[in-house]
């Protein structure tokens, strides 16, 4: 950055802002030897985690055993349940690579329910997948004509202890969320009781989170899918593993009340593994923290964990933004150093703000000018707010991007074999779903910069990244019928 850059009316940031905007560079720097940390600290990670239990990374086996070919074919329901409404869909998939049709309904969650005994909040859960049967049946079931059970994907958003594809134990409620009852019981078990006291003919035959239902909504479009990635208000990756380096798990064990293998595997087999990536680096040993950073996270519901999505989703990037243009405030810096109560308000920020100022391209700031004097309640003096707010919003954004192409190169460079077997004709497929990647225009093009620096430009030719939508939806689906016709474990 030049000393004294030219603003928009002729002026100069002063001395004293161009000293504070060099420090908070400094804070976000995002250098090409940090990402090749983030690459080497990665892979140490997914080793642990998948050699181990209970590791920083967990790397939680999804007992998916294969990506889709495109070929599946048939009806089924997914359920979607992770926060103010619950979806009920009817996907019919049409046995060619991407072609579905789907139905849906959405059920909100009164809040009474999310504090209510389990057994009453999985009641209510059945009570609509019934009504959406009784809405999009078809004329065979209407007339009682169809005999055999309905399969479910269950895409459930919350920590859970999988155990098998059809047994989850869930290791603590969020967002909301308190329901007694529920706490180290089986899911799967809690709501297949509630279809069963309805009568309702319907099996849950899948359960998965909704990364792992990206990877599997992306491998029905294209079969070479590798990675499924969520960026957005949360981030997450599953990726597809061989079963000879996940040696924590034993193909062979059958926890009670869960189904038995379907089917043998080998070593060159591969299965999806959850990574749950937001608690890579919970130590701090691969990237340095921050001060904006550390007063993120002693003032944050979970102090030490999920650094690295702290880092880079959706959630944090605004507050991380507001904390900086505080202590720039403070410094009477910017705004002629008045605070208003928006600014003190944590969270008070979500990332479409951030997104638009980033984005915002003219030389005047015209379209990010309102939005943030509305959200803050305070307004521009000079060309050298709008410059300084500008300036921090991207620093932030920027390193935000660069962290997660790299995270995403790493894992793409640990499945070496299947990179080396792909061709541009064949590319090897990331499929990334969330408001981040598919919104925010700047994030998205320095993300895949930091991508391209990471797993080389010759690599870029057998590689392709998709946009993917509905993995709750489609991608749970594709894991149930795959798992009804025994391609799961």
């Amino acid at each position: 950055m030049p000393p004294h850059p030219t603003l928009s009316d002729g002026s100069c940031l002063s001395p004293a802002q161009v000293q504070a905007l060099e420090h908070i560079e400094n804070d976000f720097r995002a250098a090409p030897e940090l990402l090749q940390n983030i690459v080497r600290g990665m892979h140490k990670a997914m080793d642990l985690g998948l050699s181990k239990p209970d590791q920083t990374l967990a790397m939680l086996p999804s007992y998916i055993v294969g990506s889709a070919t495109g070929n599946e074919k048939g009806r089924c329901l997914a359920l979607d349940l992770g926060g103010t409404n619950f979806r009920v869909c009817e996907v019919l998939l049409l046995g060619q690579p991407g072609q579905y049709t789907m139905q849906q309904k959405k059920f909100k969650i009164p809040h009474t329910l999310k504090i209510a005994p389990a057994t009453q909040l999985f009641s209510f859960i059945a009570d609509g997948i019934h009504s959406f049967l009784e809405e999009f049946a078809t004329p065979e079931e209407r007339q009682g004509a169809s005999c055999s059970a309905i399969s479910l994907g269950f895409t459930f958003s919350f920590p859970v202890v999988q155990r098998a594809l059809n047994y989850g134990e869930l290791l603590q409620w969020n967002k909301g969320f308190t329901n007694p009852g529920a706490v180290g019981k089986d899911v799967v078990g809690l709501l297949q009781d509630a279809l069963h006291t309805r009568g309702i003919e319907v099996t849950v035959t899948a359960l998965l989170n909704d990364t792992v239902g990206a990877l599997m909504a992306c491998s029905y479009h294209y079969p070479n899918t590798v990675m499924g990635a969520i960026l957005g208000t949360g981030s997450n990756t599953a990726y597809m593993e061989r079963m000879s380096r996940i040696t924590k798990f034993d193909p062979l064990a059958v926890t009670p009340g869960a189904s038995a293998p379907k089917r043998q595997v080998c070593g060159e087999d591969e299965m999806v593994i959850n990574m749950e990536w937001g608690a890579f680096d919970n130590e701090g040993d691969v990237i340095p923290y921050n001060r904006y950073d550390r007063m993120l996270d002693v003032n944050s519901t979970n102090p030490g964990c999920q650094m690295f999505e702290k880092r880079i989703s959706g959630l944090y990037l605004g507050e991380i933004f507001r904390l900086a243009i505080l202590d720039m405030v403070r410094l009477k810096l910017v705004f002629n150093g008045k605070i208003s109560c928006a600014l003190e308000t944590p969270y008070v920020l979500d990332t479409s703000v951030i997104s638009t100022i980033v984005d915002d391209a003219s030389p005047d700031f015209c379209e990010g000018t309102p939005v943030v004097e509305e959200k803050l309640g305070l307004q521009f003096t000079c060309a050298a707010d709008r410059y300084i707010v500008r300036r921090v919003a991207t620093l932030v954004a920027y390193r935000s991007a660069r962290f997660a192409g790299a995270a995403l190169g790493a894992v793409v460079l640990r499945r070496d074999d299947r990179l080396a077997r792909s061709t541009s004709e064949e590319p090897l497929t990331l499929g990334i779903d969330g408001s981040l990647y598919e919104h925010f225009t700047t994030f998205r093009e320095n993300m895949v910069q930091s991508f391209r620096e990471t797993v080389g430009e010759d690599n870029m030719t057998k590689l392709r990244i998709v946009l993917t939508k509905d993995g709750s939806g489609v991608g749970a689906a594709v894991a149930a019928i795959m798992n009804r016709e025994g391609k799961c474990l």
